[in-house]
C-alpha cells in the first residue's frame, strides 16, 4: 500500500460524513465530499489524480448528520440524497458533469434524510428511501417521473445519532 493522491475540495474540505462516490461512464469517479459542503472531486484512476468537480446544488452530509447517498436512474443520471438532516436532493448528470436541484424528500411528520439513510430498488423500478433519523418513515422515488412521495412505514426505526447505520440487502 502507498499513499494515494490528495482529494481536491475548496476551503480545505476533505471527505467526511456523507461522502461517497459515483462511477461515471468514462471510468472516472465523482466523489461527493460530504462534510456539509457542496464540494465534489473527480478521481481519474488511469492518471491516479483528483481534480475539482462540479458543485452540488445544496450541501451533502455533515459531521453530526450524515446520510448522503446516490441512486442511479435508468437515464444514467444520479439522484443524490444529500442527508445532513435535510429534505434536499440534487441531480447529477455525468455526461455534462453538472448538478441541478432535485425533488424534495417526502415523509410523514417532517422526516428528513439522516444517519441510516439508504435506498433499495423495488421490482417496479421505484426506490424505497429509508430516511434514518430514528424514524420509521420512508419515501418512494420514481426515477421516470423524478418524484418523491411518502412511502410505507417501517416496522421499527432506522438509524439515529447514537447508532448511525441501517442496511438493506
Amino acid at each position: 500500500m502507498t499513499a494515494g493522491p490528495a482529494i481536491v475540495g475548496t476551503g480545505g474540505n476533505n471527505a467526511n460524513a456523507g461522502s461517497h462516490s459515483i462511477q461515471r461512464p468514462d471510468g472516472k469517479f465523482l466523489v461527493v465530499l460530504g462534510s456539509n459542503t457542496s464540494d465534489t472531486s473527480l478521481y481519474d484512476p488511469a492518471a491516479n489524480t483528483f481534480t475539482a468537480g462540479p458543485a452540488i446544488v445544496g450541501t451533502a452530509g455533515n459531521l453530526a448528520q450524515g446520510g448522503s447517498h446516490s441512486i442511479q436512474r435508468p437515464d444514467g443520471k444520479f439522484l443524490v440524497i444529500l442527508g445532513g438532516n435535510s429534505s434536499y436532493t440534487s441531480l447529477y448528470d455525468p455526461l455534462n458533469n453538472t448538478f441541478t436541484a432535485g425533488p424534495a424528500i417526502v415523509g410523514t411528520g417532517g422526516s428528513l434524510a439522516f444517519y441510516g439513510s439508504h435506498s433499495v430498488q423495488r421490482p417496479d423500478g421505484k426506490f424505497l428511501v429509508v430516511l434514518g433519523n430514528n424514524t420509521s418513515n420512508t419515501s418512494l422515488y420514481d426515477p421516470l417521473n423524478n418524484t418523491l412521495t411518502a412511502g410505507p412505514a417501517l416496522v421499527g426505526t432506522a438509524g439515529n445519532l447514537a447508532q448511525f447505520g441501517s442496511h438493506t440487502e
